[in-house]
């Protein structure tokens, strides 16, 4: 059988154990290149030249790489001012200081991967910081960056993060919602009819590295205020929406999707938003939500790994939904650094208990959870007792509800006072309500806000 992606890393340690100068490597460090061939570079004393042939000739083999070995084996060079030690000291600098793993008696292995995209989902290196430290969000000085993800779409991710938004402002937050959702947009026809000169996210990211200070956010930025939402004790829900769809949206998509290789950082320029989007708030903000992008997508994985300080994951009980969310999870986890990403996780279009197969479906994803987050989230030593209410992986669940089916809208100007009232009821109440309770206490704060 010929040599598979998956197969590589394996056998390229193989081939280099299996070498007689093996044990005297300090370091060595597996490249994959964004076509998922192998190079090599190797820190101690170097093999003679004869040595290094041989390991050419096994790893180009097909019992080793076959046609997955790129060729080049790189020693450091000694001389400062070469192009071999700048080509050390960039993998260096790429590879970081935590090796991948460690040799017993031997080098420690580092592991460079190049991507094309993906970076924030394959990417092994530690994450940067969201907008602002985890620190000032503690102290109540700067607002908790959450986001909504879900690994397959249909879930509800949207609705909910609607929902836990009004609640947050219908007890005095002061909430931003934020639709991260490029390729599907809907957080703004929750609450309002289309416009064609709406602008969002997408102006911003694309108007932005043009026309710098010139482009502000503020413009974008949405009030929504009607007391069938807010109550009239609560504050002003900010919405900032992708933008109007309209004849250029595709061309702009197309720039955004293009933009890491295009020497623009998209992990800078929303992190720039995020900052934007709290100044214009009088007094700032408490909470910014994102409705981030379904499946494995470059704008998902940023607002789970660099821009948020909590998220909340929606999952349901399927084959299909746990693969993905065991990869969710374990990107979450943060493995590089000292601990992950704080979350609560969904159990979406649940059945009710009282439903035939309900509670046994509940607590199988209960278990499914646990055994999940063990795995890959809790650390070594602090794994909590399955019941214990008070852990992420004890799940909200979110009942599947027709009456939320279809096309859901909460703009009174256009549905009138008698058909939203209901629905806003609803959706701030019972299990909404008890996930928002649950999303305060993660970021250490308050449901109700004192002099919101």
């Amino acid at each position: 059988m010929s040599v598979r992606f998956r197969d590589t890393l394996p056998r390229t340690r193989d081939a280099l154990r299996a070498q007689p100068w093996f044990s005297r490597l300090e370091a060595a460090t597996i490249i994959r290149d964004v076509s998922g061939r192998v190079h090599l570079f190797l820190e101690g004393p170097p093999p003679s030249e004869q040595e290094r042939q041989a390991l050419h000739q096994v790893l180009r083999s097909e019992e080793a790489l076959g046609a997955y070995w790129g060729g080049d084996i790189w020693f450091p060079e000694q001389k400062p001012d070469t192009p071999a030690a700048a080509l050390a000291r960039m993998i260096r600098e790429q590879r970081g200081n935590s090796p991948w793993e460690a040799e017993p008696g031997g080098p420690e292995w580092y592991l460079v991967e190049r991507h094309v995209a993906k970076h924030s989902w394959a990417e092994r290196r530690v994450a940067q910081q969201p907008p602002w430290p985890s620190e000032q969000v503690e102290q109540g000085r700067a607002p908790a960056v959450v986001a909504c993800f879900s690994f397959k779409g249909g879930l509800g991710r949207t609705t909910i993060t609607a929902a836990v938004g009004i609640i947050l402002a219908r007890h005095g937050h002061r909430v931003a919602l934020v639709d991260l959702d490029l390729e599907a947009p809907g957080l703004a026809s929750l609450f309002l009819e289309p416009s064609d000169e709406q602008t969002g996210v997408i102006d911003y990211l694309i108007e932005k590295p043009v026309q710098g200070d010139h482009w502000p956010l503020r413009e974008s930025v949405l009030a929504l205020t009607d007391p069938v939402l807010l109550w009239d004790q609560g504050v002003t829900l900010r919405l900032l929406p992708v933008g109007s769809v309209d004849a250029d949206y595709l061309e702009k998509l197309a720039r955004v999707d293009l933009q890491s290789l295009a020497g623009t950082n998209l992990n800078t320029l929303l992190l720039g938003l995020l900052r934007e989007l709290n100044a214009a708030v009088p007094g700032g903000l408490d909470f910014i939500l994102l409705d981030a992008r379904a499946g494995f997508h470059e704008l998902g994985g940023l607002a789970l790994s660099e821009l948020a300080h909590a998220a909340i994951v929606l999952g349901i009980h399927s084959a299909q939904s746990w693969a993905g969310l065991g990869q969710v999870v374990r990107r979450v986890a943060k493995p590089a650094e000292e601990e992950g990403l704080p979350l609560v996780l969904v159990h979406a279009l649940a059945p009710p208990v009282g439903q035939p197969g309900g509670e046994i479906e509940q607590r199988e994803f209960l278990e499914r959870a646990y055994d999940l987050l063990s795995e890959c989230y809790y650390r070594e030593g602090e794994v909590p007792d399955l019941n214990d209410p008070a852990q992420p992986h004890i799940p909200a669940a979110i009942p599947w509800e027709p009456e939320l089916r279809g096309n859901l809208s909460l703009s009174v100007e256009s549905q009138g006072v008698d058909q939203v009232a209901p629905l806003v009821r609803h959706l701030t109440e019972g299990p909404y309500l008890a996930l928002a309770e649950r999303l305060c206490l993660l970021v250490g704060r308050s449901l109700s806000r004192s002099g919101g």
